[in-house]
């Protein structure tokens, strides 16, 4: 006598526990990524204070605008668009009305139909083209006349 052991497969219970562990963890690290973008830029600008304006230099590239602070200082700021374009999108409507109208006649061989039918019928499409919005980030730092940072500011994430 042979004896062969077949392989059950998965348990169908144990495979909806693991599938929903699965999506749980990538939820969470969607959910993480995402909100990691979300972060006011405070902590890193704040990194550059009490630091040579060449370490910001070096990390941001030059500024944007260089104007005078007074006492030999200046305000360095940086500016980044930011645009987002909305989809553009289409939207048909249709009207339509029928009609119909006419005698059925019965016979032993068949039925005769005598009459007539009106249809009327229009359509509307309107597109609405993409729409590009935005703003622009802007991020100052307060250098001294000796080079060092000692302040910072910033609007629009």
């Amino acid at each position: 006598m042979v004896s062969r052991e077949v392989a059950a497969g998965p348990n169908p219970a144990e495979f909806q526990q693991r599938m929903k562990t699965y999506t749980l963890v990538m939820i969470g690290a969607l959910l993480t990524a995402a909100l990691s973008g979300c972060m006011t830029p405070s902590k890193e600008m704040q990194s550059f204070v009490g630091r040579h304006s060449a370490e910001l230099i070096a990390r941001w590239g030059p500024p944007q605008l260089r104007p005078p602070a007074g006492q030999g200082g200046e305000v360095w700021t940086y500016c980044e668009p930011r645009p987002w374009t909305t989809p553009g999108h289409v939207n048909t409507t249709v009207y339509g009305t029928g009609n119909s109208y006419g005698n059925l006649y019965g016979n032993p061989y068949g039925a005769t139909y005598y009459g007539n039918a009106n249809v009327e019928a229009s359509a509307t499409t309107t597109y609405t083209p993409p729409q590009t919005h935005g703003y622009t980030a802007i991020r100052s730092f307060f250098i001294d006349s000796n080079g060092i940072v000692y302040r910072w500011a910033w609007k629009g994430l």
